[in-house]
């Protein structure tokens, strides 16, 4: 499950994805430079091989550490890629291409929306899509794009090899095929009904993603910079008093749980406007507790890794079952704030500098909150029974440097 929103505001475009992943699964952010490949290399995806481009683009991604592919990424072109699982009906296989294997292979060959598309396309034509999308259960899905870049936004719906395309200035996606006879292009005919052609609607009622859609559809035409946009990636359902003491699988912010199977693992905001492009990334889970880190595409530091994610979720661990008091909130509001302020007018030359400023404040900003020292939140055993049993495991994924996935690499 993943939340994705993009809006075109003036001159700017603003994106944002959260996502949302099994709670164990590292997700750490990459960046690697554009090169130049050999003749007849082959990308060595989770279920299937495939031919490597001859150049490939500079890419920051957010990359679930057992594949390939990529959950979230932007191009050095200013192209933002974010996909979601669609519960469609379509025959699922066991190979072909991941979704995620897709997104990367897209952000690394296209310099727009336009060349994103077909290349997406292109390669499902080609491979398919297929293969277990889960860290450590068994879950089959298709996909969706949200695609975004200086000139516009475009959205991708896949079932099967089949597609849909809309276009827009402001569009949120969920989980949950929305697109009918009102999409600007198909690749099976024109003006069909897409979504009731495919949808599958037990799983897409179960996964909940109907909620988070409307939760993103209620901010979305408020968007207008790019600290709304975090905060928008930061909501959790009216329902839900505290994430950290109950079932959240219908926020965008989701929370693990009895009831939850997933987790808000990561996630990453882009704003391109007259100033370039400026990331906001989180590196780390949960983002209602997260602070946004600011990162220039030229100057990218290579810190937010494996070893990052690790320690930020060690921290968010012990905030389960606490109360987050709201001196904790509201100091991440301010410091939040005041790092996008100082943003907008830090030298291309001094942002580098800038980025490691923010990640020192960040320290010393949650060894000044210690979880244990929270309120406790009386949560239900359930509820922290299926975390202990996920920190046994987490332990173990830690310790072994192993992806504990529920099937093997390649038969």
């Amino acid at each position: 499950m993943c939340d994705t929103l993009s809006v075109k505001t003036g001159n700017a475009v603003l994106f944002g994805k959260n996502s949302d992943r099994r709670p164990n699964e590292i997700q750490p952010i990459e960046f690697h430079p554009a090169a130049d490949r050999a003749p007849g290399e082959m990308i060595h995806a989770r279920y299937i091989d495939f031919p490597q481009a001859a150049h490939t683009n500079a890419v920051v991604i957010c990359r679930p550490q057992w594949i390939w592919g990529a959950e979230i990424g932007v191009n050095e072109h200013g192209l933002c890629i974010g996909n979601e699982a669609l519960w469609s009906n379509t025959p699922k296989s066991d190979r072909g291409l991941m979704g995620m294997d897709i997104l990367r292979a897209a952000l690394e060959r296209a310099g727009s929306v336009d060349e994103g598309v077909k290349v997406i396309t292109d390669l499902l034509e080609q491979y398919g899509q297929g293969g277990n999308g889960a860290f450590d259960i068994e879950m089959h899905y298709d996909n969706a794009y949200l695609l975004a870049d200086r000139n516009g936004i475009a959205y991708l719906e896949t079932c099967g090899r089949d597609w849909a395309l809309k276009r827009g200035g402001r569009i949120n996606i969920s989980n949950c095929i929305v697109l009918g006879a009102d999409a600007d292009a198909y690749r099976s005919a024109s003006g069909f009904d897409f979504k009731g052609k495919y949808i599958d609607e037990p799983l897409t009622r179960r996964s909940r993603s109907r909620e988070r859609f409307a939760q993103t559809g209620r901010v979305l035409d408020s968007i207008g910079n790019i600290e709304e946009m975090i905060n928008a990636l930061r909501q959790h359902n009216d329902a839900v008093r505290n994430p950290f003491a109950e079932n959240g699988q219908a926020s965008v912010c989701m929370h693990f749980g009895d009831k939850a199977r997933n987790n808000t693992t990561q996630s990453m905001a882009v704003e391109i406007g007259d100033r370039g492009m400026t990331l906001w990334l989180a590196g780390a889970s949960q983002p209602c507790v997260t602070l946004y880190k600011p990162f220039k595409f030229n100057s990218f530091v290579n810190v937010l890794d494996r070893d990052y994610w690790i320690a930020a979720e060690r921290y968010r661990r012990r905030l389960v079952g606490r109360v987050v008091p709201a001196e904790f909130s509201e100091a991440l509001a301010e410091t939040q704030r005041r790092w996008i302020d100082r943003a907008r007018s830090v030298p291309e030359g001094d942002f580098e500098q800038f980025t490691r400023a923010c990640l020192e404040e960040e320290r010393a900003f949650y060894a000044g909150f210690e979880p244990e020292k929270f309120a406790d939140a009386g949560s239900d055993r359930d509820f922290l029974s299926a975390w202990a049993d996920a920190d046994v495991a987490f332990q173990r994924v830690v310790e072994r440097c192993a992806d504990f996935t529920a099937t093997s690499d390649r038969s």
